[in-house]
């Protein structure tokens, strides 16, 4: 077991048909992109503390957090792809996996709660802290729900209008990758998000000047997400 090296795509894949998770679901999890949920939180407040525990659909479940990459797919986060995965963790899981049986798995990764964020007005969930690993593998496998700690946020429409006015050049790059993506054909599009991705990744690039890029493709891929999901 070398638990330093990345999960390889085929094997992850090959093992999870095994387990009894459906073609189609892998499909989903390859196309489905995950997106930063930090712009949120310009115009959402928290309006309840955490203490309400319940199971949440992971189907409701659409940001990794901070530790999640914006662009990346679900499964590409599951086999280590994005800057700030625990290879380790993740190595781990996948050889539990490769021990276990699919309900066996999905209920050691249901025994304690993750950590989410729920933003009301765009009914969505998000990774708030403790929990970024169970929640992949429990989504990447199928699982129904997961039990979660969760904070709620409330939008507020006058953060919101100040939101967009202090990031209008984001917008408009935002609006520019609308029109290419529009006549990008689906896999076409697929490598571009995942070379974008890596490219805001980096840290070796200085964001300080063209920070609205970043700021656009995060706007992107939270417009793509949440329509998609609807």
């Amino acid at each position: 077991m070398n638990l330093g090296q990345p999960i390889k795509k085929k094997a992850l894949h090959h093992t999870l048909l095994e387990k009894g998770v459906s073609e189609s679901h892998l499909t989903e999890m390859k196309r489905t992109i995950n997106f930063n949920k930090d712009l949120f939180l310009f115009y959402y407040e928290e309006k309840e503390e955490l203490g309400i525990f319940k199971h949440v659909p992971l189907s409701k479940i659409k940001s990794l957090g901070y530790r999640g990459s914006s662009g990346l797919s679900w499964f590409g986060h599951a086999c280590c792809k994005g800057y700030n995965i625990d290879i380790r963790r993740s190595q781990k899981a996948f050889h539990f996996l490769e021990k276990q049986g699919l309900k066996e798995f999905q209920s050691f990764y249901n025994k304690s709660p993750v950590r989410l964020i729920y933003f009301d007005e765009d009914d969505f969930y998000a990774v708030n802290g403790d929990g970024t690993h169970r929640t992949i593998w429990a989504k990447i496998t199928g699982a129904p729900t997961i039990l979660a700690e969760i904070t709620i946020a409330k939008k507020n429409p006058l953060a919101y209008e100040k939101f967009k006015n202090d990031f209008l050049a984001a917008f408009i790059f935002k609006a520019f990758l609308h029109i290419v993506m529009k006549f990008t054909p689906q896999l076409v599009e697929s490598i571009l998000l995942s070379g974008i991705c890596k490219i805001t990744d980096s840290e070796k690039i200085r964001w300080q000047k063209n920070n609205f890029i970043r700021k656009g493709f995060d706007l992107y891929c939270m417009d793509k997400t949440l329509k998609d999901s609807k």
